[in-house]
């Protein structure tokens, strides 16, 4: 495109002049509140790793109890089946109780939580809430 105008550039009265730094630097964007963010981000959580871990986790200790009592008790008579149940029932029990506790202790964090405010500390440099997207 060609300028064909050629008198002195005159702008409008309402017009504010700015310098480059004041265009430059321009806030914008979308704003969530932090408790959105976790709340996502725990429920995608405990969706994939709660029931997943819980079953991949039972059905791995099925499987090792299992090969532990076979290997300790052999035999197939009656007395024998008895006891490979007791042991492995003992076992599985007393498996499934420390990873209980194990799951109670991180059920106390919240892994969106943790996310969220370390994202609100270094978006702006101040928490207040709200990150920008």
């Amino acid at each position: 495109m060609v300028m064909t105008y050629d008198g002195a550039l005159v702008m409008p009265s309402s017009c504010a002049v700015m310098n480059e730094e004041e265009m430059t630097y321009v806030e914008g964007g979308i704003k969530i509140a932090t408790w959105v963010g976790t709340a996502v981000i725990d429920a995608a959580v405990t969706v994939a790793f709660g029931g997943a871990a819980t079953t991949a986790v039972g059905w791995l200790l099925g499987k090792g109890v299992g090969a532990v009592t076979n290997a300790l008790v052999s035999g197939t008579s009656v007395w024998a089946g008895l006891l490979k149940n007791a042991l492995g029932n003992g076992m599985a029990s007393f498996l499934t109780s420390k990873l209980g506790m194990v799951g109670t202790v991180i059920s106390f964090t919240s892994v969106g939580g943790t996310i969220m405010n370390l994202w609100d500390m270094c978006d702006n440099g101040k928490i207040d809430g709200y990150v920008n997207l």
